[in-house]
Parts: structure tokens; C-alpha cells; sequence
């Protein structure tokens, strides 16, 4: 089945001026625009009839826009199954020197901002996903999927700050700690140079993302992201918080890695991780980690490479110091089914006191061990 949308807006204030408009050309050249006070509603509901085609032959406007001012705009979607729902405020955004060429399919702005959003992101319950099950198989556009009609759109400058953003699963209560099911950012900053996307390939050059998670959690990070049809990058990855940091370059294929062993996975990441943000962040393994009061930090390395079928553990290190230090190197196939999951991987370490290692384990796997 297709989706059909029931698509409202209202403006309250638009104050255009300088625009030059040439027909014969297909060109609009904007001077400024301002709009000030507007609602904008999707709703995309579930739809059995095919869209039509149209094959009536257009002009190609290309559109150039000096400075395009947004003020107190409320944006809200909602998609379902895959969107509960989705709503933003948004009291100033500002685009400027923007052009959109509808021959060459391409957008670039030099600059857009969007300051003090608050946004929230549901995702439907387990109850509605149970009761409203996905049948059929989805119909895909083939203009959607062939690289001359996907549209290019770059930016030089991007910057977000939001008040608030919220990400959970509705009707969800948060838990304490870090909750996957309910998150809560607050004053975010996220600020991106030289942003790219074209179909399934976006490039994020990521100069700055800070927040403070609901737990409390203070996060700082740069790098890249980056992904196309065969893989997620992660490159030149530096994530802060207060007292912890990790460096990391990371790929993972596009796909199912359970089923296609030839998909990429790589991960080669150094970490130093404060124990106490741990215990704050995971309240559920502060009982584990109060066995060892005189830890500090928790130091990981790690260096693996190959694919969903074989992965080569070059390094592998866990360090907590006055307490333990495991290294370990080998290779490991089908790390993605427990049930096939086999490999060669040497273990070795140093432990301070064992003892305290076994303190730290589940009781069920702690009482086999005799010491």
C-alpha cells in the first residue's frame, strides 16, 4: 500500500520583498522574506491506490534566495507505524544565500541556523505495534532509486540549538538513569561544516554536538559521519563527557547482519570511562561496581576488523587500575549467531584481586568459581 498525506498550514505574517520573476527564463531570485507566526500539520495515513504519474513537461525553475527569515513556527507529523507522532516549535530560523536548481535536482544554502527548538520525537508503543501488524510488501518509486532524479543538497554552515528534544516509545515512563526508551536532551548545540545528501549518501561533518541528557549526563563530541548504500561511517569520532572520553573510527554494512555475512563491521575505539558516570548513568550495575569503592576508571581499547561472518581481533583491552587488566587477540566467526558463534581468541591478564573480580559477577556464574 501507498501513503497519503493530509497536509494543512497557516501563516499568520509574510513580508516579501525584491522578488524578480521571469517566466521565460524559469528563474525566481528572491531579495528577503520573512514569515512570522505559522502552523504546518502532516498526517500520512495509509492508502491502497497508486499515485498517479505525471508525464506533463515543465519548465525547470531555478530559484535563488538571499535571506529567508522563520519566526514561531510549530511543526507536527504523524506517520504511523513508523511515527507515533513529531512536534516542533521552532521561534527563529534563518536561511541564507540559498538556490534550488530543479534542472540539476540540487539545493545548496551557504548558511542555515534554527535557534531554541524544542522538539518532540514518539515512536508508536509495543501495544500498537503488536495490534497493528505491517502485511504487504512496499511498493518503491523506481524515479526514487535512479541517481539522475535524486535531488543533491549541500550546505556550507549548519547550526541547531534546541531548549529541549525528546526521542521515546509512547506511552513510556523513563527510567532512572539512561533510558533507551526515553530520551531527554536538553541545550543542545549542534553545529556542521560542509553538510551533504543525495539519496542514500549524506556526508556530516560534525564541528561541534553538546547536550545534557535527562540522566545528567553532559555530552561533547566531533567527527564524521557518514553514509551510502553499502555502509555507516563514523571517522575521526572524539565523544566527551565531564569525566570520560572515547576516540573511535567505526563501519558497519547497510543490511541485515544476521543473514549476510559479507556485510563490513569495524570498530577501532580508546576509551577511558569514570566508573562514577557509570553508576549514575546505569543505576543497575552501581551494585557491581560498589565491590570495588577504590576504582576510578576503566580504560578500553579496541582494534577489529572483517565482516559479519569473520572479524579479526587485532587488540582487545579491558583495564581497571589496582584491579585487573585482560588482553586479548584472535578471530571470531559468526559473531552475529550465538548458536554458530565460534572462533580462536587468546586471553591473558593480571588481576590484583580475584576476589574482587568475582564480586563483580552475576551470583550465578560467581558461585562456580571456587577461588
Amino acid at each position: 500500500s501507498a501513503a497519503s498525506d493530509v497536509y494543512k498550514r497557516q501563516i499568520d505574517m509574510a513580508d516579501i520583498n525584491g522578488t524578480d520573476l521571469n517566466l521565460k527564463k524559469g528563474t525566481i531570485a528572491l531579495d528577503r522574506a520573512l514569515i512570522d507566526g505559522g502552523r504546518v500539520s502532516l498526517r500520512m495515513l495509509e492508502d491502497s491506490t497508486s499515485a498517479p504519474v505525471d508525464t506533463t513537461a515543465s519548465t525547470p525553475w531555478n530559484i535563488t534566495a538571499g535571506d529567508i527569515e522563520l519566526r514561531n513556527i510549530t511543526y507536527t507529523m504523524e506517520m504511523l507505524p513508523t511515527i507515533d507522532s513529531l512536534g516542533c516549535d521552532i521561534p527563529a530560523a534563518r536561511l541564507r544565500d540559498a538556490t534550488i536548481d530543479m534542472g540539476t535536482r540540487r539545493i545548496h544554502g551557504h548558511s542555515l541556523s534554527i535557534d531554541s527548538v524544542s522538539a518532540t520525537y514518539l515512536t508508536p508503543s509495543a501495544e500498537y505495534l503488536a495490534s497493528h501488524p505491517v502485511t504487504g510488501t512496499v511498493k518503491t518509486d523506481s524515479t526514487a532509486t535512479d541517481p539522475s532524479q535524486m535531488w543533491a543538497i549541500t550546505a556550507d554552515e549548519l547550526r541547531l540549538t534546541a531548549r529541549r528534544g525528546t526521542y521515546a516509545a509512547a506511552g513510556a515512563t523513563p527510567m532512572p538513569g539512561f533510558d533507551m526508551n526515553y530520551i531527554e536532551v536538553k541545550d543542545i548545540v549542534i553545529e556542521v561544516d560542509s553538510f551533504y545528501n543525495r539519496g542514500t549518501s549524506i556526508t556530516v561533518p560534525l564541528k561541534r554536538l553538546s547536550g545534557t541528557e535527562r540522566c545528567g549526563l553532559q555530552l561533547y563530541a566531533t567527527g564524521t559521519f557518514a553514509m551510502d548504500s553499502l555502509s555507516m561511517r563514523a571517522t575521526d569520532m572524539a565523544v566527551s563527557t565531564l569525566r570520560s572520553t572515547i576516540d573511535f573510527d567505526a563501519e558497519m554494512g547497510m543490511g541485515d547482519l544476521t543473514a549476510d555475512p559479507s556485510l563490513p563491521l569495524s570498530l577501532k575505539a580508546d576509551a577511558r570511562i569514570n566508573l562514577a558516570e557509570v553508576k549514575n548513568t546505569m543505576p543497575s550495575v552501581a551494585p557491581m561496581l560498589a565491590v570495588i569503592p577504590t576504582a576510578q576508571e576503566a580504560i578500553l581499547k579496541t582494534d577489529i576488523a572483517g565482516t559479519a561472518g569473520s572479524i579479526d581481533v587485532s587488540q582487545l583491552l579491558l583495564q581497571i587500575p589496582g584491579l585487573l587488566r585482560i588482553n586479548g587477540d584472535g578471530v571470531i566467526d559468526n559473531p552475529m549467531d550465538f548458536k554458530r558463534m565460534e572462533g580462536n581468541v587468546t586471553l591473558s591478564g593480571e588481576f590484583a584481586s580475584l576476589n574482587s573480580v568475582k564480586k563483580m559477577l552475576p551470583p550465578a556464574i560467581a558461585k562456580t568459581i571456587n577461588i
